[in-house]
């Protein structure tokens, strides 16, 4: 019994293989994504995506695993290889942003551009700015990539750096990721001396938010051209406000794409996550010596005797660690419990302060983490296992090797650290 399945492509027509899959092209000459496929190379498809195969001469295919759709003709519109022609014939340094609605084929048109401008003998970047489906770097952080070779899947680009913004969603963050993709946009062109720097985007498009971070973003990069992928006109009062200060291109989206359900994207996430913390170990944090970002714990002073008179009596047990700082208290309550307003109350008037922060164990528990240092913005990821409260020590589970010069910063996401499924907790937990 064979092992694969023998599938004939048409000249000019299209096989969209759908993964987690693999399969090769045994015979003819085809293309993805504007990449022409060596003859006997095996070509990786990850869960839950799809490539089109296109075939430029009668080929045959060998799958070995995955779904395979046959299609008549080609599923790249002629207006994505117009637009790359008009984009090349613009000056160089060239700055393109990428905006659609969710499951327009934003990432294949961003792969499609970056392959033929790779192609042409451009020093081409890419900055993946969708975190909660990033291909560059892994979800909750905005990755910056630069092509070494043309590519199926965007995944494949190297890493040079990313700044961690904590969630999968940019709602109630679009301080941090405004300002991640304006630094890293800007590290592409002066460190790294890009031609073509290609932005992709989230597909949060629609309502007061959506507009507003479209808008921000688009000003925050200044882009030479904004590539709308629309169905119909759902972007046009995004456009039409864009066009008067920016160049823009209306094109079409992808044929036949493949629709992603929000667990499917869940799963992808949790198989993201799984690879980034792949060959990670148990290892102990000093938070005496590294500083921490996105929190309040460890920046301030442990109750003393005194202080802790401030707390009501009939609370007192509950709570296993407080700190003062400038303008509040801190309180981390003991698992499960949480706190009413008159103890909060009592607490910052006794203490003379404006509010008062809490939290309990359960949150803080396998809370995600990013490693940062003097050499890059993004080390790698963390899990954060446990806390010796009075001894500002931690356990956390990475590959990172932590340095003196590390920084930590704290996440909005609990990630468990067997099946890397996530719950989202909040900014600024503690």
């Amino acid at each position: 019994m064979k092992e694969y399945l023998e599938v004939t492509v048409p000249g000019g027509d299209t096989v969209l293989v759908e993964g987690e899959a693999l399969f090769e092209l045994v015979k003819g000459k085809g293309e993805i994504f504007g990449v022409e496929i060596p003859l006997n190379s095996k070509i990786k498809v990850e869960l839950f995506k799809a490539v089109p195969f296109h075939a430029l001469t009668k080929s045959e295919l060998k799958v070995f695993s995955g779904k395979i759709l046959p299609i008549k003709g080609e599923t790249i519109p002629k207006d994505w290889k117009n637009v790359f022609i008009r984009c090349k014939e613009r000056r160089k340094p060239l700055k393109v942003l990428v905006i659609g609605d969710a499951d327009v084929g934003k990432t294949g048109f961003v792969t499609f551009l970056a392959n033929k401008f790779f192609n042409e003998g451009f020093r081409v970047a890419v900055v993946d700015s969708d975190v909660g489906q990033s291909d560059i770097g892994p979800p909750t952080t905005i990755g910056l990539g630069l092509m070494t070779k043309q590519v199926v899947m965007l995944s494949e680009i190297p890493l040079i750096d990313a700044l961690f913004i904590g969630s999968t969603s940019p709602s109630n963050l679009f301080h941090r990721v405004i300002s991640s993709v304006s630094y890293l946009v800007n590290k592409a062109l002066k460190e790294l001396k890009s031609e073509v720097v290609i932005i992709d985007t989230t597909g949060w498009v629609h309502g007061e938010n959506g507009r507003e971070l479209k808008f921000s973003k688009a000003l925050a990069v200044n882009p030479d051209v904004i590539v709308g992928i629309q169905r119909k006109t759902e972007l046009e009062p995004i456009l039409t406000y864009l066009e008067k200060f920016f160049h823009i291109e209306r094109i079409n989206p992808a044929e036949y794409l493949r629709y992603r359900k929000r667990e499917e994207r869940r799963k992808i996430r949790a198989e993201q996550f799984k690879k980034w913390f792949n060959g990670s170990k148990v290892k102990e944090i000093d938070f005496k010596k590294i500083p921490i970002n996105y929190c309040f714990l460890f920046t301030g002073q442990p109750l003393n005797k005194e202080e802790k008179k401030c707390i009501p009596i009939s609370f007192l047990d509950k709570v296993v660690y407080g700190e003062v700082l400038e303008d509040r208290v801190l309180l981390v309550l003991k698992g499960g419990f949480e706190v009413d307003m008159n103890v909060l109350t009592t607490v910052s008037r006794c203490l003379n302060k404006e509010k008062v922060t809490f939290t309990n164990e359960d949150k803080l528990k396998n809370l995600l983490l990013a490693f940062q240092s003097k050499r890059k913005m993004f080390e790698g990821l963390g899990i954060l296992l446990s806390i010796d409260f009075e001894g500002r020590r931690g356990k956390v589970f990475t590959s990172v090797e932590v340095r003196e010069d590390s920084i930590i910063q704290f996440g909005c996401l609990k990630i468990d650290p067997f099946s890397f499924e996530e719950k989202y907790v909040g900014k600024w937990v503690i």
